[in-house]
Parts: structure tokens; sequence; C-alpha cells
């Protein structure tokens, strides 16, 4: 591929043999091409990438020439170069030739960032500044013994007229009076599809027809390599009265999540406005100036920047929507509330975001936001995957990260790393509590369900250390290993008759959970059923769920947090949160901001940004912070876990689900805090520490 620049290269020309367009009739003849080498620029991302470097993947189009092609490079792959360089990053091609699967299931999908050229206000992304805006150009000959320069010329009238059949220059010549004197002729089929250029500039240049009205970049970059045989002019007006535009606008897109880079692409397009516009030069591309965009000023003296990494809705369902969606709320909340006590202390708390849509796309994002926006942490991770993968790049470039959606005992066990601290509870906190809450209430015989998976045997394991380290006449009398996704628990329900347990424990994915629940329900079966609450399970729509196919059946749920909260500052944050977003405030829109306000509250106490600082100080016992859960919280030095009450939620099987915040409220109830229990005498951090591995447990080693 040909490396691209305006500024900082040397132009170099060559002759090549030059092919049409794939897909397209050859040209065969040599051409002179003008192009620039990078010297040092080149020089300066390499050595930006010596430092860890970060890939920025572009879906792009693999024969679309002049814009973009796999074989030979277009004006588009070359300004994604321009891009790569100014942002240090190592640039890939997803080759995609549809348009729409490229943005529904590539982009959307987390397997591309970014997709160049795309129309302003495409369904579903979130667009730059627009970059350029090209015309519908009127095409004729040198020798032509006439000049077109609008739609209301007369000579038009008089003149055989070729452009793209059912195309909205065909309609503005049709609406101009031109139907009888515009010729339509058949497309070529080409590589991709059908290829109507190459047909109507073969027909111009052998005199079958006068004129062409042509799409500027094909026309141009045509025109361009035999500028002595075709004029090139712009089609005026622009937009006719038939509202019909005959200029496009053309933008970046990127996950509509990813505001980071969005925005970070739009400093870019400032930066190197420039070099852009010089290899639309390059290619002949006929434009309709757009004003350069401007460079804001970003950092200054003690500014606070985290790097939000979120799994956002983007147009294709998923079950994290919700809670992404609660910590999207939680980042606008966190910054509006800290920001006051912020500027007291000369600071400035700043949260990017960006979307982490697969696990790839969670790599991607978080090298980016380190490497180009400066974070001081990351936050996020909603599942072990997502989560382990964010702590790893923390480590490795040495950033914070915070755990705000992964139970994985296994992050605070073996996988466990220095720079990662988990705001979520761990999966072995959950069923400390909830074990010990029904423990309290006199249920002896357990019964466990887990998927027959490596995490579901894992926390039947920790389930099986719970109900033991419970004691008294706590025994395990039965449990049974469910394949994820069946869907039918016959089996499993007449073992449970048979067993008589008090108490059934699932341990299982949120699906599952829901459908067992339910056949649980239409059994008529009468002990008590609970189960693991990942924090998916913890929302407000997920309780609902659970509400309606377990009707008749109370249940005690554990929480990280709950919504009907009022004391300790609790409610206040609550209503803040709800004014922002209209919805109850679920776990992970706390623990997001949780975890923005452990960070502030650490820099500005121990006045620092640096990592290594920060780590020591939330390893120390100084370090302790309101989360508004009435106790201080603050990190165990062991596996970096927050030290912090649970809360115990009951079902209202009679609440009806509505749209006013109080009926979302009513779903469910505070009964109590976790641990339930605890010895006379203890300090707040030992009856903490009841919940979850203690360090002579813990298998992590820093």
């Amino acid at each position: 591929m040909w490396a691209v620049s305006g500024s900082s290269g040397m132009f170099l020309a060559m002759e090549v043999p030059f092919v049409s367009y794939p897909g397209r009739t050859a040209t065969l003849q040599t051409v002179r091409i003008f192009f620039l080498v990078l010297v040092p620029l080149l020089l300066a991302s390499q050595l930006a990438r010596g430092q860890g470097a970060w890939e920025l993947r572009v879906c792009a189009h693999p024969a679309d020439l002049p814009a973009s092609s796999q074989t030979e490079p277009g004006y588009d792959n070359r300004i994604a170069e321009v891009i790569a360089d100014e942002l240090g990053a190592d640039l890939t091609f997803l080759w995609e030739p549809d348009g729409q699967t490229a943005v529904v299931r590539l982009l959307r999908g987390g397997e591309c960032d970014l997709i160049l050229g795309a129309r302003d206000g495409v369904l579903n992304v979130s667009s730059t500044l627009p970059y350029y805006r090209t015309p519908f150009v009127f095409v004729y000959r040198q020798d032509s013994p006439f000049e077109v320069r609008s739609l209301d010329d007369e000579i038009l009238k008089e003149l055989r007229i070729a452009t793209y059949p059912t195309s909205i220059p065909h309609s503005a010549l049709i609406d101009h009076g031109f139907r009888e004197n515009t010729v339509i002729l058949r497309p070529g089929v080409g590589s991709f599809g059908a290829d109507r250029f190459t047909p109507i500039i073969e027909a111009l240049l052998a005199g079958e027809v006068d004129v062409a009205v042509l799409y500027g970049p094909d026309a141009g970059a045509y025109a361009q390599r035999i500028s002595e045989e075709l004029k090139i002019v712009p089609v005026s007006p622009e937009i006719t009265l038939r509202g019909l535009q005959l200029v496009r606008t053309w933008t970046m897109a990127v996950r509509p999540g990813d505001e980071a880079l969005r925005d970070r692409l739009n400093i870019v397009l400032a930066k190197r406005w420039d070099d852009i516009q010089e290899i639309f030069r390059a290619y002949g591309v006929p434009l309709v100036p757009l004003p350069r965009p401007l460079v804001p000023q970003l950092a200054h003296e003690g500014l606070v920047r985290i790097g939000a990494v979120l799994p956002l809705g983007t147009g294709n369902p998923a079950i994290t929507d919700t809670i992404a969606k609660a910590a999207e709320i939680g980042v606008i909340t966190a910054e509006d509330l800290l920001n006051r006590e912020a500027a007291t202390l000369g600071l400035t708390l700043d949260i990017v975001v960006a979307d982490s849509s697969s696990l790839e796309a969670t790599i991607r994002a978080a090298r980016r936001l380190i490497l180009t926006e400066g974070v001081t942490a990351l936050v996020g991770g909603f599942d072990e995957a997502q989560t382990r993968a964010l702590s790893e790049v923390a480590d490795e470039l040495g950033v914070l990260f915070f755990n705000i959606g992964s139970t994985a005992d296994v992050l605070r066990g073996e996988g466990c790393r220095r720079n990662t601290f988990h705001v979520e509870g761990s999966a072995a906190m959950y069923l400390d509590g909830l074990v010990g809450w029904y423990s309290s209430l006199g249920a002896r015989r357990w019964f466990l369900v887990s998927e027959a998976t490596e995490q579901g045997r894992a926390l039947l394991r920790r389930a099986e250390v719970a109900i033991a380290k419970a004691g008294g006449e706590n025994v395990l009398v039965g449990s049974a290993e469910v394949i994820p996704g069946r869907y039918i628990f016959n089996d499993e329900i007449d073992r449970l008759r048979e067993v008589g347990p008090d108490i059934v424990l699932l341990l299982m994915s949120p699906v599952d959970h829901e459908l067992f629940l339910a056949q649980f329900a239409s059994a008529g079966l009468e002990f008590a059923i609970t189960g693991l609450s990942f924090p998916v399970m913890q929302s407000r729509v997920f309780l609902t769920r659970l509400q309606q196919v377990a009707s008749g059946t109370p249940s005690y749920r554990a929480a990280l947090w709950e919504t009907t909260l009022e004391e300790n500052g609790a409610g206040e944050l609550i209503q803040r949160f709800a004014a922002r977003s209209g919805e109850p405030m679920d776990p992970t829109g706390w623990s997001m901001y949780a975890a923005a306000k452990i960070l502030f509250e650490a820099v500005a106490r121990s006045g620092s940004v640096e990592t290594p600082a920060l780590v020591q100080y939330l390893e120390s016992p100084d370090a302790q912070f309101d989360v508004h859960k009435g106790v201080q919280a603050s990190f165990r030095p062991w596996d970096h876990q927050l030290r912090q009450p649970l809360f115990l939620v009951e079902l209202d099987t009679d609440a009806q689900w509505g749209v006013s915040l109080d009926s979302r409220f009513a779903l469910a109830q505070l009964i109590g805090e976790l641990p339930a229990s605890y010895p006379p005498g203890s300090t707040p951090v030992g009856i903490l520490d009841q919940l979850g591995d203690g360090p002579e447990e813990s298998r992590c080693r820093f």
C-alpha cells in the first residue's frame, strides 16, 4: 500500500500501467501518478508502537475505486492511513463489499471500529464531522462545441444525455424536461454487482452521447487520467426544486457508544485537514468546500481522565443492554456530582466512553483509550473474558482497572493483577451472604443446581464452601449439573421432589435461571428457592421477568445495590440518576459511579495520577470511601476486592410493572444487609470480611 501524507513527506512520481477499476472495462495505458512517501511520520509512528500499539480496524469495500480497494488503494484507504499515523495505530482493513452488512454486522458487532465514506445520518451509528462534500458533475469531451454549467442551460435540450438509470440525477433530468433526450445504457457486470459507470464513459468517449451526469469522484478520478479528453463541471443547482440533492456529504461512522473514538477522529480531521484535502486532489475528487474543523483544547492541568469500556446497545439486542445503559447513566451522574467537588480542588473529572461489542473490540478500545486519550484508569468488565482482557491491558500499559461487572472468583484468585480493583462483588461474597441469610431463617438442607461448564463447577465448589462456613447443621443434600441451553429441567425437578431440601440454590446463567424458576413454579414445589445473581440479573428489567415466571414463589436475592435505599446519601444519588435517565439506579449504574468516585478521591488524597502511587494508596488502611452504603468501603490488600455490604431484596409478586418510576421501584423490597449476623464486638472491617475469601483462602499472588 502507498503511504500518503501532505506535510512531512517527499513527493515522488512514478509511471505505472493503468487498468481501470476492478469489474470495469480495462483501459491499458501508462499514467503518471503523484503520491507521497512518509519518512519522519512513519518513524514517529514506529516509536509510538514501541511503547505499546493499538489496532485501528477499518471496514472497507474491496473493489470500489476510487474510494477503496483491496488491490489498489483508494482515497479512503489513504485517509485511513493518515488517521492511523496521527493516532499511532496499527491499521488493518476488514474487507466487506456489502455496505449494509458492514454497518449492521461488522461495525455494530465489534468486528471493526470505523467506516469511512458513511452518509450522514446512517441509522444506529455515530458520525464524525463531514470530511468531504462532492457533487454530481457534467462530463463532456474537451472538443465539444458547447459548455454546460446548470440543469437550466438551454443547450441541454439539444444534447444526448447519459446518467445512471433510476438514480437521483436521472430523476433531476426528468424533472427539468429532459426525459426524451436522456439515454439509458445497460449496466455492465462488475466483480461485486452492476457496473453503471463504464458503459456511460465509453459511450461518451465514442461520441454516442454528448454529455453525462456522473458521481464526482468516479468522473474526476477517470478524467484525471485522460485530462486532455474530458471536461468536468459540477452540476448546479445542488438542490433541485423538488428537493433532490446533487451533492453528497460524507462522514466517518463508529459505533454509537464509541464517543471517545468519534471525538478523537474529529480532532484528527482538524489537525490533518490539509493532508486529507491533498489526497482528494491527488485522486481528482471534485469538492464542495467545507469549513476546516477547529482543534479543541483537551488537556489541562488537573484533568483526571477515566476510560469507560461498556457493552452499549448498538442495534443488535443483547442481554447486557440494560445494565450497560445503567453504567452509561452512571458516567453522566459521576461527572455531574463529582466535578462539583473537583472544582474546589482544581481538578476536572472527564470520563470518555468506548463500546465493547466483542472481546476483540474491548481490547482495541482499551488500548486506544490508554494510548490516545491518556486515561488514568479503565472501568468496565461485564463478563469474565472481557474483564480479564481489560485487566491484562491495564497491567501491560500501566494504568488502573476497576471491574464493575464480573463476579468471577478466579479474577480475585489466581487471575488477580496488581493494577486491578474490584468494585463489583465476588461470587464468593454473594454466596456467603445468601447462605448466611437463609441459614439464619432456619434453612439447613441445601440442593445446588449448576451448569456443566468450568464456571458452573467453580461456582458449585464455592457454594459448598459457603455451606460449610455457615456451620451448624447446614448440609448439602444433593446437586444437579445441567447442560447450558437445554432449557428442559424435568429430571432435576423430579430429583428435588425426591430429596425434599429446605432450599434450592441456582448457580445458572440468566436465561437458564429464569426458565428453571418458571418450571419450578409450575411444578407446585413449596420449598424455598433462590439463586446467585449476576449483575444483569439484578436489574429491574430482569426482576420483572422473574416476577412474571415465578408468581407465587417468594424469593430473597442478594444485590450489590438497591434503588430504594434512602439513607447515607443514597436517596439523593438515586434521585440524580433518575433525573438523568427516568430509570431506577440499577447496581451497574451505582458501580460505575462508585468506581469514578473512588478514583477521583484517590487522586485527590494521594496527590498523584501515577499508577504506582494510586495502587499504594488504594491498598493502604487509610484508603476508605463513602459509597453511600452506610459504612466506609475499602479494598482488601490480598485480592483488591472492595469491602462493602450487600443488600437483600425480595421480589414483590403482586407488584405491577408500569412506566412510572414508582411502579418499577416497587418490584422489589429492601429486606436487609449482608452479612446478616456477626459476633458481638466485631469491627466494621471484620464484619465485611465475612463475605468472600479471606487472606488464608485467597489464591491471589501479586
